[in-house]
């Protein structure tokens, strides 16, 4: 395993399903084993890292939620 891979930001599509109500990630990972990716989804942020070859996969997402600024919260 190489220990000094370049970080490279994959293709990413992100939109909301109409049909579900659910947010929908894509990462674009060529060459990045299935075993080796690592996502982790948090309340405001998603987090992936996936090594391929001689390169790792890194990115970062964070979620807003909207919020009725005239309420009294």
């Amino acid at each position: 395993m190489l220990e000094n891979r370049i970080r490279v930001a994959p293709n990413t599509v992100a939109y909301a399903d109409r049909e579900t109500h659910k947010l929908v990630v894509e990462f674009a990972l060529p060459g990045a084993p299935t075993e080796t990716i690592d996502v982790k989804i948090l309340a405001d942020s998603v987090h992936l890292t996936a090594p391929a070859r001689d390169i790792e996969y890194v990115a970062a997402l964070a979620l807003v939620l909207q919020r009725d600024i005239t309420s009294a919260d």
